[in-house]
């Protein structure tokens, strides 16, 4: 049986020699995480491209031409544009002719301007109504998320996602780890 000063002795000296034990060989050290860099060809990149549909609200606005038919209420309207008009055009001729005796001018002018009394009622008669139609114009866009890189490597190929185009090398990494049985 062993006294506890001896024990004690036991363990000092396991803790003491422990970083010892456990120490690797200086070259197993340097060869368990070593990594450096090469340059691989790159073989063929293609974009990745995300698409999605933009939609602009349009309005297409045109004008309808509607006339009235003869036999609506604007008829008494149209009398009446006619009837100025006549009335209008026969005192306008009269003044002009200032001839006292001399009717044509009168009777011209009220002809002329019962003419253009039944225009005026004919323009009043057509309306325009406005018409729109609303859609939405869709256009697709595209935009290229990232690309889908494959290169070659002693012999290997190997591919990878990037989000820049790499050129015609590729820097890569070269890792060694030791094989442990």
């Amino acid at each position: 049986m062993m006294t506890i000063p001896t024990q004690i002795s036991w363990i000092i000296l396991f803790f003491a020699l422990s970083p010892i034990i456990h120490a690797k060989h200086p070259r197993e050290q340097q060869h368990q995480n070593t990594s450096s860099y090469d340059y691989a060809k790159v073989i063929h990149v293609e974009p990745i491209i995300k698409r999605h549909q933009v939609r602009t609200p349009q309005h297409d606005c045109r004008f309808e031409r509607i006339e009235h038919d003869e036999h609506e209420s604007h008829t008494d309207n149209s009398t009446g544009n006619i009837i100025v008009g006549g009335v209008l055009g026969g005192v306008l001729g009269a003044q002009m002719s200032r001839k006292r005796h001399n009717h044509i001018p009168s009777i011209a002018g009220a002809v002329i301007g019962a003419s253009l009394g039944h225009q005026v009622s004919n323009h009043q008669r057509v309306k325009h109504r406005k018409h729109c139609r609303h859609t939405q114009h869709v256009q697709v866009e595209e935009h290229v998320k990232g690309y889908l890189v494959t290169y070659r490597y002693r012999g290997e190929r190997y591919t990878t996602r990037m989000r820049h185009e790499p050129g015609r090398r590729l820097k890569v990494r070269v890792e060694v780890t030791p094989m442990i049985d």
